[in-house]
């Protein structure tokens, strides 16, 4: 998955159960240098997990369906699919994106890690992007991040509490 590029004339693509939109695409390589901005980082406005992200074909709006920061399984390893949606603000030009998904100690390898690009045709832009991913697998409970990188540089968190929890039991009163 890293090294792709994602612009919005590619649309949705898929790969290894990880489907990658973002919106915005033209070439500016000065936009950044080293790893460094030259301006300020882009603003980050939202970093959301959810079941599914859905995106209107006509009017490109984006609906989320069922967010959550945490889960609870029976058993561990837990496998799951979820959806994320990010939108970050005031970047310019042609910028690399990262996102991954780790436990909180950063003692394992990452459950999920993705790059490509996107791109700000003006400052007062906001780029939105989503991940649906598949079969993600969680070797057991606890804390996870879900982190946002721009140019390398770090943006945004969004926390993911996995428990371990009983089958639901029906409830049978009247």
């Amino acid at each position: 998955m890293a090294g792709r590029r994602f612009t919005a004339r590619d649309g949705l693509r898929r790969a290894t159960g990880i489907s990658v939109h973002f919106a915005g695409a033209r070439r500016n390589e000065q936009a950044i240098k080293h790893g460094r901005f030259q301006m300020s980082p882009p603003i980050p406005l939202s970093l959301l997990i959810c079941d599914h992200v859905w995106r209107d074909p006509n009017t490109g709006k984006h609906s989320l369906l069922g967010t959550f920061s945490g889960l609870g399984c029976p058993a561990f390893p837990l496998v799951t699919n979820l959806a994320v949606y990010f939108a970050v603000t005031e970047g310019q030009g042609e910028l690399p994106v990262r996102m991954e998904l780790i436990d909180v100690d950063e003692e394992r390898p990452a459950v999920f890690d993705a790059e490509g690009m996107f791109v700000f045709n003006h400052l007062r832009e906001v780029v939105e992007g989503t991940f649906s991913l598949a079969n993600l697998v969680f070797p057991e409970p606890g804390e996870y991040r879900l982190k946002l990188f721009v140019a390398d540089e770090f943006l945004m968190e969004r926390a993911l509490h996995l428990t371990l929890a009983p089958r639901s039991v029906p409830n049978h009163n009247p």
